[in-house]
Formats: C-alpha cells, sequence, structure tokens
C-alpha cells in the first residue's frame, strides 16, 4: 500500500476531527483498520482469494471517496468464484489507487472507476478503468519509470512468472473515450 495513501487517510481523519465531524471520522477510522489489518494480515501470504482482495479494493475506494468523490463500481462475471481464485495479494489494489490518484481526483463527482473481472482463455483478467485525464505523452513517461504501486505489481507479475506462467499487465489510455483502462492478466487454468 502506497505510504502517500496511509499519510492521507490519516490526515483526512484528523482533518474530520478537527471539523468536529466525529461520526463521519469513526466511520472512516474503521474502515481504515479493517483495510489495514487486512493488508498486514495478507502480506504474510504469497496468494489470497480474489475476494479478499477486491474487498480491500472495495475498502480502499470508499475511504478515497470522502476525499474525491468519485463513484465506483466492482463487477465480478458470474463464472468466476471469487472465494476460489486465488491470486497474489496487493496486485489490483495499486491500479485502483492509481486510477484515483492520476486520474479521477480533479473530476470530483464525475469521476468514474469500474473494475470488472472476467475469465478469458484460462486467465483471471482484471480490468481497472476510469474516465480521468488519460495519459500523456509526460504521463506515459512516469510510467515507463514505475511509482511505488506498479512496482508492486510488477513485482507479483514477476514472482507469478517464476513459476512458469504468463501473467501481464497493460497500462493505455482508453479508446473512444476519456480515461485510462489498466489491464491485468493471470493465469488461473
Amino acid at each position: 500500500m502506497n505510504p502517500h495513501f496511509i499519510f492521507n487517510a490519516l490526515n483526512s481523519i484528523q482533518s474530520l476531527i478537527n471539523s468536529n465531524h466525529f461520526k463521519e471520522a469513526n466511520i472512516y477510522l474503521s474502515k481504515f483498520a479493517v483495510l489495514l489489518r487486512g493488508v498486514l494480515n495478507n502480506s504474510e501470504k504469497s496468494r489470497i482469494s480474489l475476494s479478499d482482495e477486491l474487498q480491500a479494493v472495495e475498502l480502499y475506494c470508499q475511504l478515497e471517496q470522502l476525499r474525491f468523490e468519485f463513484k465506483f463500481e466492482i463487477n465480478i462475471d458470474s463464472d468466476i468464484n471469487s472465494d476460489l481464485i486465488e491470486i497474489p495479494g496487493m496486485i489490483i489494489q495499486p491500479l485502483a489507487e492509481n486510477a484515483v490518484v492520476h486520474g479521477l481526483s480533479a473530476k470530483g463527482e464525475a469521476g468514474k472507476l469500474n473494475i470488472q473481472a472476467k475469465r478469458q482463455s484460462g486467465n483471471l483478467c482484471v480490468c481497472v478503468a476510469d474516465n480521468g485525464v488519460g495519459l500523456s505523452s509526460e504521463k506515459m513517461d512516469e510510467l515507463s519509470q514505475k511509482g511505488f504501486g506498479l512496482k508492486l505489481v510488477e513485482e507479483r507479475i514477476n514472482i507469478l512468472n517464476l513459476d512458469g506462467k504468463e501473467a501481464k499487465l497493460t497500462v493505455e489510455n482508453r479508446q473512444n473515450t476519456e480515461g485510462t483502462i489498466a489491464t491485468l492478466i493471470i493465469p488461473i487454468d
């Protein structure tokens, strides 16, 4: 989990307390604690269930909604049993974090994040799409240098590929609309 997110989450809680929004601060703090506990518990495991990873992503998005007011949706195709599919932990969350922080933070209520998990030719295909600002050539250069979150995802992909798998990640501008799409392919069959 990106250290900036932890810092910003704690600052948001502090801001709510300082402005006497105690109920909201308690809700935020409770969700933050559940997310942090889950991340710490899962960090000891090489794989976690897809449902656990998506629960962390959902909590992350709920926390960030307080700051950025975007909308999000997580869709899992009906032929996927998210409790039985195991993936490396913290492989989807950094993609959602990049979409929120770099794509949606300036959009406010108009911002939308859609995360879809589907089965595709023996693979789990997870698409993280936003309607944010998209990737300029400067952002593409930054992407090639890989920040904290993308390095984390790349490490997990490399671990999967050590087992002879062919996991991969692509990040590109969406076609015919604003925003970015990150597509993660993880062999599961």
